[in-house]
């Protein structure tokens, strides 16, 4: 299919931009933007890679934001063709990051030469901003750039993170849960298989703890799901197959909404923990906060442009895992995520429908436009 965003997300798709790296995927666009007028901003920072685009000049700003990293691609025979060897077969375009999220850049970049070149006087700032460090940590991508900028008080973003569930612009994410990880050491004491001691195999005890994990739950509330925690890890190994082992140690994660807030939800976890009675230490770390943008300009403008290009009227939702757009939240800013269906992400034989990558670049064209127009 010749189509330029195609052809662009099969170029991005070309370079094994495996987090944190770009792989000139940054300087690609920035070459084709410049002679737009786009003036380019380079915020990378330690391994990152991170671009600021921009068009014109003060506010209000509106914001595409994305990432060209992606993750791992596994085992390449996994694959039916090699994943950084973008294919079109049968209407999709096959690749690492057909979706998450080249495809989505592809779009955003082809949207905004359309935009500029038939609004080059448009209000405000027009601007682009990509990392390289959002699958990774993310800890010197998006989150440093952001930090780079000027302090705005009108600034609006639309993230290109696969969103859609059946069908291409079924589903927004204006808001998402936040993250919180934590480790439990169980205490027994290590002794020979022969001749145990009544409540000292640490792999026993910690089935209290995981019990008490498991009926952890509080209800949906704030537009968020219900809150609940997964263990993902158990480890035990003493080293033989005659020693008990002194340890286990489980790892968990908890999604959670704007209620309870974290601090609620730890000191509960606490208590339930210490309820069992069972020896253990506990260790949380909060990577990201909840977050929910409410109805304004930009999820009118976005739903507009949705059913104009779809017919559909489309939903908000806060599942699923955490994106960038924690990062503008956390700013004060009006941030949603949309993108492509999200059914192949992180898996082998990643794929996109080709229609549905052209039909998001003119539903972000027609969102800049709509917006343009709001804010002005």
């Amino acid at each position: 299919m010749n189509n330029p965003v195609i052809e662009l997300a099969k170029t991005l798709i070309e370079r094994p931009s495996v987090t944190p790296l770009d792989e000139g995927c940054q300087t690609l666009i920035a070459e084709r933007l410049i002679p737009l007028g786009f003036s380019v901003t380079d915020y990378s920072h330690e391994a990152v890679t991170n671009t600021w685009y921009s068009h014109g000049e003060g506010e209000p700003v509106f914001v595409l934001a994305g990432h060209t990293d992606v993750v791992p691609a596994g085992d390449d025979k996994a694959w039916s063709t090699p994943p950084f060897e973008p294919h079109c077969i049968d209407g999709y375009l096959h690749g690492r990051g057909a979706c998450d999220m080249k495809g989505s850049v592809a779009a955003m970049v082809v949207a905004l030469e359309r935009f500029i070149s038939a609004y080059p006087n448009h209000p405000g700032t027009i601007a682009l901003a990509l990392t390289s460090d959002e699958e990774g940590d993310a800890i010197h991508g998006m989150r440093h750039l952001i930090e780079q900028l000027p302090t705005w008080e009108d600034v609006t973003i639309l993230t290109g993170e696969p969103t859609s569930s059946n069908a291409l612009g079924d589903t927004m994410k204006p808001g998402r849960r936040g993250s919180m990880h934590g480790t439990i050491t169980v205490h027994g004491k290590q002794m020979h298989a022969g001749y145990p001691e009544a409540n000292k195999n640490s792999i026993h005890l910690s089935a209290s703890i995981l019990e008490a994990l498991n009926t952890l739950n509080w209800p949906a509330s704030d537009g968020f799901q219900e809150t609940n925690i997964q263990c993902y890890a158990i480890h035990a190994d003493a080293g033989a197959t005659n020693v008990i082992p002194g340890e286990t140690i489980l790892h968990w994660n908890c999604r959670y909404g704007i209620t309870p807030t974290s601090d609620q939800l730890i000191a509960e976890i606490k208590q339930a923990l210490d309820n069992t009675g069972v020896p253990h230490s506990l260790a949380i770390s909060v990577s990201s906060n909840p977050f929910v943008t409410k109805e304004g300009a930009l999820s009118k403008a976005l739903a507009k442009a949705v059913e104009t290009h779809t017919g559909l009227r489309i939903n908000p939702s806060t599942t699923g895992g955490t994106s960038d757009s924690r990062f503008w939240a956390a700013k004060g800013c009006p941030v949603i995520d949309f993108g492509p269906l999200n059914t192949t992400i992180h898996q082998v034989n990643e794929k996109v429908l080709m229609d549905d990558l052209i039909t998001l670049s003119h539903i972000y064209e027609s969102t800049l436009q709509e917006l343009s127009k709001v804010l002005s």
